[in-house]
């Protein structure tokens, strides 16, 4: 494995061209060494930090910051809707970050119509604006069992403001049921 934790740049001696350590993790297409969570404890929509937004929520008690709570709630602290899909859950950093990872986790599915309500597909989106979104992953969950951890490393290597997951599946393969999550993280890479 390669260590480039102290290294600030390198030079080509063949053009003369000196390459960032940005670059280079590019250039080489590395993997972070380690992960770090980037995304707060949040504790209401704005606090500590950041803003959780989403584009609906089926009472108080399922606000988008709820997914961001570090709570791995039963029914309640988490995000759910009850609205057709797509719906949509979003965080927006005080400044820029490079999400590399993201860990979603399903809410307490334990029977019936809210077991179906698990999310099964959604496309992991960023922007700097709010407004236009670029795509970085499609993910696909296969599990719909409670509590299921989901993980996927993001191939990005552009800070952005705002991140959000556009969920248009659940397991009841209908988009009127709604949809919802425990938990959302994300993650910022560090290479050692």
């Amino acid at each position: 494995m390669m260590s480039i934790g102290n290294l600030e740049a390198i030079r080509d001696w063949s053009n003369e061209k000196y390459y960032t350590k940005e670059e280079i993790i590019k250039l080489l297409k590395l993997k972070p060494t380690r992960y770090v969570k980037a995304t707060p404890k949040m504790t209401g929509e704005s606090t500590p930090s950041g803003r959780a937004t989403c584009s609906s929520y089926a009472n108080w008690q399922y606000q988008a910051y709820f997914a961001f709570d570090e709570y791995y709630g039963y029914d309640t602290s988490t995000w759910a809707t009850v609205n057709a899909l797509p719906q949509w859950i979003r965080y927006q950093f005080p400044n820029p970050v490079c999400i590399k990872k993201l860990i979603t986790v399903h809410r307490n599915e334990d029977s019936g119509q809210r077991n179906n309500r698990a999310v099964s597909n959604f496309t992991f989106q960023a922007s700097n604006d709010g407004t236009n979104w670029v795509n970085l992953k499609d993910c696909v969950i296969t599990q719909k069992t409670s509590h299921y951890k989901a993980e996927f490393e993001i191939d990005n290597d552009k800070e952005y403001t705002y991140y959000r997951l556009y969920v248009t599946g659940n397991f009841n393969n209908s988009t009127g049921t709604g949809c919802g999550f425990a938990e959302v993280e994300m993650y910022i890479g560090l290479y050692d």
